[in-house]
């Protein structure tokens, strides 16, 4: 499945009998539209020989090498020293099989998040890096993320990148969202301003209903 042809439409949904597990469906894209057909055009009549232009056109050389690519990095950690939250960070997409098929595939362990890697990246210079996971498994409990619910306007993400170095945002808002509720076109921007979105389960666990019916949202915009 080709990155591009990804939409994300719903939001972090989470949980069922094993914990908190994400449901965030991904529409299909439909296909572009086929290009006109284009008629070949007629063959040039002849010229006879003595009205052919004779004069060599003048053509500037480039260089043979290859252009230089921009390498991205992407996040392999958060550090919040405010609430003492480390956790380390894997790409994730979407899971193509199994009971969570069309939806993020987010890290099993409660005490990882996952970036979606169809989305920006830290190192981007427009949209959202989306991060989530787990608040909690049957195998595991209650994850590190449930620290998130302590976070405050204001105070500092680090997010850690590949390569070495790293980008530190500051916190505009903390906020329970219904899962139906969230602006997930807002949230899955990729050309928009940079933001970082770090999302985990909130509210009441319903089993029956899927598991949690919220989800805990954090919002952050670069400091730089």
């Amino acid at each position: 499945m080709s990155p591009y042809a990804i939409a994300v439409a719903t939001a972090l949904a989470v949980a069922a009998a094993a914990g908190c597990a994400a449901q965030t469906s991904v529409p299909a894209v439909s296909a572009p539209a086929a290009s006109p057909s284009v008629s070949p055009s007629p063959e040039p009549s002849a010229v006879a020989p003595s009205r052919l232009a004779t004069a060599t056109p003048r053509v500037r050389a480039h260089s043979a090498a290859p252009p230089r690519v921009r390498r991205e990095r992407v996040p392999i950690g958060v550090r919040i020293v405010e609430i003492g939250l480390a956790v380390p960070v894997d790409p994730v997409g979407i899971a193509e099989s199994g009971r969570f098929a069309g939806q993020l595939d987010l890290p099993d362990d409660p005490a990882r998040l996952g970036w979606y890697r169809y989305g920006a990246s830290p190192s981007s210079l427009a949209g959202s890096v989306v991060l989530g996971g787990h608040l909690d498994t049957r195998a595991d409990g209650i994850g590190p993320l449930v620290k998130l619910r302590g976070l405050k306007a204001g105070d500092r993400i680090v997010v850690t990148l590949s390569g070495g170095g790293s980008v530190a945002y500051r916190t505009k808002s903390v906020t329970r969202v219904a899962k139906r509720a969230v602006d997930t076109d807002q949230l899955f921007d990729r050309g928009g301003p940079r933001r970082l979105y770090v999302i985990t389960c909130a509210g009441r666990y319903v089993r029956e209903k899927g598991g949690y019916q919220d989800n805990l949202v954090v919002m952050a915009v670069p400091e730089d």
